[in-house]
């Protein structure tokens, strides 16, 4: 079993917290720094699930596959009681995976109302730490129904073969400097979630300050 580090396990408990106590259609996003990480997050899911739900992973096979991601959640059959967890990601480069994610996302907010009524499941949106962010943007409307931001860092990158280190489906770590936004972006984003009493959006808040003050 993959350590995912001590701030990686706590937000997994949280995870699995959310989980077990939620019913109907909720939206969660993962944003993880590694695939080794969400490839462990995805297989502790599926072997031991929350009391009472049904896993399924929906495995997005490439970047241009995500703009099924609506209609593929909306085709989700039923569990047979209780509720599925909906583990949806995509591997590949980071500079396919944002234009792609985006569309996916914007795609996703339209359909809103049909995605909340068809799949009453749990819906874990899995994938760079820039997943959260991009939503928030992409599909605001989306972002307001009952969401839940978890974060892991995960642990340092092993040795892959001949003491290369092991190449990972996207760049971790924060964006470079031509990447950030202008220091005004992040502070008034920020502020936007100043009020909201979760603990998931609390991180971010803090997340958006530390990218404002670089």
């Amino acid at each position: 079993m993959l350590d995912l580090g001590r701030d990686g396990e706590a937000q997994f408990e949280r995870l699995r917290s959310c989980l077990e106590l939620g019913q109907g259609f909720e939206l969660f996003f993962c944003g993880v720094e590694t695939a080794g990480t969400l490839a462990e997050i995805n297989r502790r899911l599926a072997v031991a699930p929350p009391p009472g739900s049904y896993f399924e992973a929906l495995t997005l096979d490439g970047p241009d596959t995500l703009l099924t991601l609506a209609e593929r959640l909306a085709a989700i059959s039923p569990a047979p009681a209780g509720r599925k967890i909906v583990f949806a990601s995509a591997s590949g480069w980071e500079e396919d995976l944002k234009g792609e994610w985006a569309r996916a996302l914007r795609r996703l907010n339209e359909r809103r109302n049909i995605t909340i009524r068809e799949c009453p499941n749990a819906i874990v949106l899995a994938g760079p730490s820039w997943l959260p962010w991009l939503a928030h943007e992409a599909a605001p409307d989306l972002w307001s129904v009952r969401t839940a931001i978890f974060t892991f860092s995960g642990p340092p990158a092993s040795p892959g073969k001949l003491g290369m280190p092991e190449i990972a489906p996207w760049r971790s770590g924060l964006p470079m400097a031509h990447e950030l936004q202008a220091p005004t972006y992040y502070e008034e984003l920020a502020a936007a979630l100043e009020a909201s009493r979760r603990p998931g959006e609390q991180e971010t808040r803090g997340r958006l300050l530390l990218r404002a003050s670089a």
